[in-house]
């Protein structure tokens, strides 16, 4: 609303730019403050597409740093988690998306996979109480040795490059960028990228 406002009281032309894609019980119109948007991708685009209204530009998101990551400095990221066998790295936050529930219900599930290593910062007080009780519970569950935390990641590009690849399921992409940066820069490190099917 503060945006809305601000707009029509310069009276000039404003762009919105949709990073994520809105909560799903939430209309386009009540997040959107300008008739001109932009999004990520056309999953969100095509979600926040109203009647009347010029469609919202797609414009990809892109890397700025395309150069390999040196072996060393790969090795130096996986030194600074702990780990010293092949391991997989999911590189999301604790607030919204449930991707890392999944993944610990796959885990506890099975006891031939690698280590997995949850490497979420704590953006804010709630994702650091997720995260504190998802450590209680893998720790109550016997999988202490195989779940590991990494908390904020200095190099996430290092570390990406030092694992097997990268898991990014999700439950929501809410307030959650439509293509995440880590998964491009996997991409540019030739390593695996699985995920789900929801959204873009």
């Amino acid at each position: 609303n503060a945006a809305r406002l601000l707009a029509a009281a310069c009276g000039l032309p404003s762009l919105h730019t949709a990073l994520s894609a809105p909560r799903e019980d939430h209309a386009p119109g009540r997040v959107l403050f300008s008739p001109f948007t932009v999004a990520l991708s056309r999953a969100t685009a095509d979600r926040l597409t109203r009647p009347g209204q010029p469609a919202p530009r797609v414009i990809p998101p892109g890397l700025g740093d395309l150069d390999p990551v040196p072996p060393a400095r790969a090795t130096a990221a996986r030194d600074r988690a702990g780990l010293d066998a092949p391991f997989v790295l999911y590189p999301g936050d604790f607030d919204f998306s449930g991707g890392y529930e999944l993944l610990i219900e796959a885990w506890a599930g099975a006891s031939d996979l690698p280590i997995l290593l949850l490497a979420g910062r704590d953006k804010t007080p709630a994702a650091a109480e997720v995260r504190a009780g998802l450590e209680r519970r893998v720790r109550e569950s016997g999988l202490a040795d195989r779940v590991r935390f990494a908390g904020t990641v200095e190099d996430m590009r290092a570390l990406v490059a030092a694992a097997s690849g990268v898991l990014f399921p999700a439950r929501s992409l809410y307030a959650k960028s439509d293509v995440p940066n880590v998964l491009l820069e996997t991409w540019g490190a030739a390593r695996a990228v699985w995920g789900s099917e929801l959204g873009p």
